[in-house]
């Protein structure tokens, strides 16, 4: 494949996610799947185009869905007015809704570990002193 398919494959792939995202800018399974099904029944002027196209797709879709999933790691108790709280101040930040998949990890000692697409916040004891011995060292 040339060059210049290959770049109009990621223009019309990163279009085609533009219409997968809902009213709050968060990919719609609903749409993704009107996506799907209208590729089926009406492919790419060339029907060897669709796979490139859709692979294309795929990695835009799950770039998309990381920038509005945040993955908070935490060691100890946390409520969920903390999570709200969490939730507020990373959809402020960021600009869009975001969800928060929440999860225990006694490895942190104490304090949390937000990773959201490809920015990480280490406000853990653990990372604190990871970056304490690394300048030491």
């Amino acid at each position: 494949m040339d060059r210049k398919t290959e770049e109009h494959l990621k223009t019309l792939a990163r279009k085609l996610v533009e219409i997968s995202l809902d009213e709050s800018g968060r990919v719609s399974a609903e749409r993704v799947g009107d996506v799907l099904s209208t590729l089926e029944q009406h492919p790419p002027c060339h029907a060897r185009n669709l796979r490139p196209l859709l692979k294309h797709y795929l990695a835009y879709i799950r770039r998309e869905v990381a920038r509005s999933q945040a993955r908070l790691e935490y060691a100890g108790q946390m409520g969920e007015s903390t999570l709200e709280e969490v939730r507020a101040e990373l959809a402020e930040h960021y600009g869009r809704a975001i969800d928060i998949v929440a999860k225990e990890n006694d490895e942190l000692i104490a304090g949390f570990r937000v990773a959201i697409g490809d920015d990480v916040y280490d406000a853990s004891l653990s990372g604190r002193l990871h970056a304490l011995e690394t300048s030491i060292a």
